[in-house]
């Protein structure tokens, strides 16, 4: 393994360019997408189940002297947080990656111009997902795509100003971040517009 890496970054080091595959960025951004709807659908509900278990007095039925049941405290129910944004920003930067990837992998047969124009666009493009503003409590982390979990050392989280919003129910936030995240998509997808318009493609 540690040959196979070393050679993979001896070629990348070589190589005019880092090489990318925007098309698996972007099935992972849909994935990441997917997985915070469910988070939070998932999480609500969690919360109505609770809710019910309350109203009608488990807690209290199934408590005894020796060993009490403490019902949990009620933190109510996760609100709907509409993803909208988010999942049409994810939808832009699927057609947008296979567009720039079509170009790409062409690239050999484009005029030596059109080849500089497409590196300039290139360099510097993961920067577009980084927010000036970072995350909530944590402004030098302004990656919204992945970063370290607040509660998990250096176990990453994806999206996480929106799934941790929504995972210590910080609501608001996690609403501000669906705006923010999709945001930054929208930016890294609109580069590779430009790219692919460069090589004469366009995503649809």
């Amino acid at each position: 393994m540690s040959k196979l890496v070393g050679r993979i970054v001896l070629r990348s080091a070589d190589g005019e360019r880092v090489p990318a595959h925007y098309s698996s960025f972007a099935a992972d951004v849909a994935r990441f997408v997917d997985e915070v709807q469910t988070l939070a659908d998932n999480q609500r509900e969690k919360d109505r189940a609770l809710s019910d278990l309350r109203r009608e007095g488990d807690f209290k039925l199934t408590s005894a002297p020796y060993d009490p049941t403490i019902a949990p405290a009620d933190k109510g129910i996760t609100p709907l947080i509409d993803m909208l944004a988010l999942q049409n920003a994810s939808d832009h930067l699927t057609r947008a990656a296979g567009a720039a990837d079509g170009v790409l992998a062409d690239e050999q047969s484009l005029a030596p111009a059109a080849r500089a124009r497409i590196d300039a666009a290139v360099t510097g493009i993961d920067q577009l997902l980084l927010d000036p503003a970072g995350l909530p409590g944590r402004p030098w982390y302004k990656n919204l795509i992945s970063a370290p979990g607040t509660l998990t050392g250096y176990g990453a989280k994806t999206l996480p100003g929106v799934r941790e919003g929504i995972e210590q129910r910080r609501f608001d936030d996690a609403r501000a971040y669906v705006a923010r995240t999709a945001a930054v998509i929208e930016a890294y997808a609109g580069r590779l517009d430009e790219i692919a318009a460069m090589g004469g493609r366009k995503s649809q």
